[in-house]
């Protein structure tokens, strides 16, 4: 006799719910739930990743503004780029930073003898110490992005070749094949840049002031200690200090 010829059939499984006796999953099906997972945190690390870096390139932006329109001296850019290397973290973007510097110090001033001090600090700042050949990398870097502007090409190489000393340090600067001249030109308009820069510092520092009280800061041995920032021999920098003066006296 059958024993279980009287019981009722097993009942059918719920409409959409599967069997507690019902295979499981296998293959590829059964990868699904874990890809899915690992596809949801990956694109939440890519958002992530991309707002870090969204939020470090404009660091590095507002800090090459903030430096350039408030560190006008050694303390000044110090302290500012102290401050933004911070919010950037150890060790993230320092060359971009200088770059940046660079870059926006070149197409907002004209050549002046401070600026081969500044540039230095900022190096220091960023690269940890002064490293000719390091801000040569640098310097050919946002040469090849300015280079569509020979003014500002012409005023990063002004200001460079200022900031560096030895001649290896001034060998590894590659920005003045940039320029679409020639390289004897080169060298005359750089003449040039730094007779007009030194005249027009003459002309401004020895003018009579508005206020008889005021000091101008025409000094004669102060002027020389610029020319020496600039690079100029004591003699090209007496004759145009002269000349400054003796137009000045035909003009009266």
């Amino acid at each position: 006799l059958n024993p279980y010829a009287n019981q009722p059939p097993p009942a059918e499984p719920a409409a959409g719910k599967a069997s507690a006796l019902a295979p499981a999953r296998s293959g590829v099906l059964s990868l699904l739930p874990y890809v899915a997972a690992v596809a949801a945190v990956g694109l939440l690390g890519w958002w992530a990743s991309k707002k870090f870096l969204a939020r470090q390139a404009g660091l590095v932006s507002e800090y090459a503004a903030v430096a350039v329109y408030y560190g006008k001296d050694e303390e000044g850019l110090s302290a500012i780029t102290a401050e933004y290397c911070a919010k950037l973290g150890p060790g993230q973007r320092r060359k971009d930073m200088l770059a940046a510097y660079l870059a926006s110090l070149v197409e907002s001033r004209t050549p002046a003898p401070e600026l081969a001090l500044l540039v230095r600090v900022a190096t220091e700042c960023t690269l940890g110490r002064w490293d000719e050949k390091k801000f040569a990398q640098v310097v050919n870097k946002v040469g090849d992005t300015v280079k569509e502007s020979p003014s500002v090409l012409g005023t990063l190489l002004f200001v460079s070749e200022r900031a560096i000393d030895s001649p290896e340090g001034k060998a590894a600067l590659e920005i003045k094949s940039m320029f679409p001249y020639s390289p004897e030109l080169v060298d005359e308009l750089q003449a040039n840049m730094l007779e007009r820069t030194f005249k027009e510092l003459v002309e401004r520092e020895t003018a009579e002031p508005d206020d008889p009280t005021e000091d101008t800061g025409g000094d004669y041995d102060a002027l020389m200690a610029k020319s020496l920032a600039l690079k100029m021999s004591r003699t090209q920098a007496e004759r145009i200090y002269s000349q400054v003066l003796e137009d000045r006296r035909i003009a009266a």
